[in-house]
Formats: structure tokens, C-alpha cells, sequence
């Protein structure tokens, strides 16, 4: 089965994302970037297909297991998953057992990968403003006035979540490196670029990518934290394009935080994959880093406005095929 859009750097299909990944090469991707859906929070179509129309949390997990699996048979050795999560509310008489509070879809969106052979190499919690929340949603455990009424039913905002898993855990000397150079060592960023682009790769590629592999200390210090505090929940993709009448996606992953998984797991040229592609976030940075992409997008509406937005992005960076081609 081709790819329903394809650009010379990116390919996106319109289906079911287990189905596709069961179609690819086993060990071909480098590295994949995605948000899971939320179990039982949002419905982003009618499909049968969809995993958000599952009917409980259990049944959403069993399919979500069979994406964990073929993602599994799917990455080189090495490679390393990047799944954008959050945490779900039960509010109270909309859950199975008639409780409110909040169900760990974290832990088990994690469990699940585990259970396919993954190791977890971290679990980034990305700081988001309770205030922000508190207007949005109305939650009793937020609300100021039940500080004074009965603070037993407050507690804290909802965090998002960057789980990190890595096929294998053997090491440095284990997979494809990825690797950087500290601040003021220019040249041998140009040797990185030099050697992970092709040969004849122009300058501006070079000079671009040698900028990518500096990574300062205080860099590593800021991200090397537990807890990023300094994302911008509102550098995201239809945020950019608010005046194109394009389909909106109800919560894409922000940009910023794209930008950071692929400049720490991945290397331009490597095959980036999103099996839950929505409008195009994790394609769209992929392929202005001069990164490969590989999409699946269920819902029609969304690939049509990802196939647009993949395309503005390769058409404001030289390829690597026409770099070859130079």
C-alpha cells in the first residue's frame, strides 16, 4: 500500500495506524515522535477504527497494544520512542466506579511498551499552568473557592508528560550515536554535519546541522531536569496557521518540544515516525531539520491539512535529495 501524500523527503497514509506499521520493515526507523490518544478523553472521529471510541480504558489499551507491539518489531536497535502524554480525569459519575480523581493513563500507555520489549529511559513531566487549566476545565480539586470550603477535594494541576523508551538498553556503543560537541567547538560540529549528510551536501546544510550539534552544558543541565518548566504549550503547529482555514486538531503536540526530542535521539537524514500524525506537528519539524518522515493519519480531514503543512515545510528547506543532486 503507497503512501496517500508523499513529498521527496516524507510520505503520509490515510489509515489505520496498526495496519500500516504492520506493513513496514522490521528495524527502519530511527526514531518516533508522537502523541498516543487519550484514552476515553477525546474522540477524534466516528471509526470504528479509532482507537479514542474505545469503551472503556482496558479495551482502548488492548488496541493500543498491538501499535506497541509492530512500533517495537519497527525501530533500529537503539532507537528511542518519544510519547507526548497526559493523565486523564474521572470526573465524578462519569467513571466506571462512580469515583473522581485521576487515572494514570501514563503508567499504563507505559506498561504497554514495556510489555513489547521496550526499556523506559525516562519520564520528563512537562510543567503546565494550573491557572490555565482551572479556567479551562472548572475542576473542583483547582478551584480557589473550595480552598476555603473544603480543601480536602483540592490538589494539584495536570502535568503533561514526554515518556521516553529505548529498544535495548546496552549502552553507548549500542545503535546508531547521536552525537554533539560543546560549546565553541565549531569544527568539530562541521564533522558531525559533514559525516551525517551526504557528501555533497551544500553549506547552508552543513553550516545548519553544525549549529544543531552544539549543545552547550547549561543546555544539558536545563534539559537533563525531571521537569521542563520553560515549553510553550502554545507553540503548536495551527497556532502558526490560524488564518489558513485548515482543519484544527484538538491538542498537537507543541513544537518546542518536538524540536528537543529530535535533536537528542536523532540525526538528519534518520527516518522519523508518527503513527498518529494528526495535522502534521512531528512531520513538519522532521523535515525542517532535514529529517525523513513517515505519518499515518486516520481521520481524511487531518491528512489533507498535515499533506499541506509537510509540504510548506519541505519547500522552505533544500532537500537531501536535491543536496545529492547539487
Amino acid at each position: 500500500m503507497g503512501p496517500d501524500f508523499q513529498g521527496q523527503n516524507w510520505a503520509l497514509y490515510n489509515a489505520d495506524c496498526v495496519e500500516i506499521l504492520a506493513g513496514l520493515p522490521d528495524e527502519s526507523i530511527d526514531l518516533a515522535v508522537f502523541s498516543s490518544p487519550f484514552s476515553s478523553l477525546y474522540i477524534y472521529s466516528d471509526s470504528e477504527r479509532d482507537m479514542g471510541n474505545s469503551n472503556s480504558h482496558e479495551e482502548f489499551l488492548h488496541h493500543h497494544a498491538f501499535m506497541a507491539a509492530e512500533l517495537f518489531r519497527v525501530m533500529k536497535p537503539g532507537g528511542i520512542i518519544c510519547d507526548h502524554l497526559k493523565d486523564t480525569v474521572f470526573y465524578q459519575n462519569s467513571s466506571e466506579t462512580g469515583e473522581s480523581g485521576i487515572y494514570p493513563f501514563s503508567d499504563e500507555a507505559a506498561r504497554n511498551y514495556r510489555n513489547a520489549g521496550f526499556a523506559l529511559r525516562a519520564r520528563v513531566t512537562v510543567w503546565r499552568d494550573p491557572v490555565r487549566e482551572m479556567q479551562k476545565s472548572k475542576n473542583d480539586r483547582l478551584l480557589y473557592k473550595n480552598i476555603r470550603e473544603n480543601s480536602r477535594v483540592s490538589a494539584m494541576g495536570m502535568p503533561e508528560y514526554v515518556i521516553v523508551m529505548r529498544k535495548g538498553s546496552h549502552g553507548v556503543k549500542f545503535g546508531a550515536p547521536v552525537r554533539h560537541v560543546a560549546e565553541g567547538d565549531y569544527s568539530g560540529a562541521v564533522a558531525i554535519a559533514r559525516e551525517v549528510l551526504p557528501e555533497n551536501a551544500s553549506d547552508t546544510a552543513v553550516e545548519d546541522v553544525a549549529a544543531e550539534k552544539i549543545f552547550p552544558l547549561d543546555q544539558w543541565q536545563q534539559w537533563a531536569s525531571p521537569v521542563w518548566m520553560d515549553t510553550n504549550a502554545m507553540d503548536v503547529l495551527n497556532a502558526r496557521f490560524k488564518g489558513n482555514g485548515d482543519e484544527k486538531h484538538l491538542c498537537p503536540m507543541p513544537l518546542d518540544l518536538i524540536k528537543r526530542c529530535l535533536t537528542m535521539w536523532s540525526n538528519p537524514g534518520d527516518v522519523v515516525l508518527d503513527p498518529f500524525n494528526g495535522i502534521g506537528s512531528t512531520g513538519f519539524q522532521a523535515v525542517k531539520m532535514r529529517r525523513r518522515y513517515i505519518g499515518i493519519e486516520l481521520k481524511p480531514e487531518y491528512a489533507a491539512t498535515a499533506a499541506k503543512f509537510l509540504a510548506e515545510a519541505e519547500a522552505s528547506q533544500a532537500t537531501l535529495f536535491q543536496e545529492l543532486s547539487a
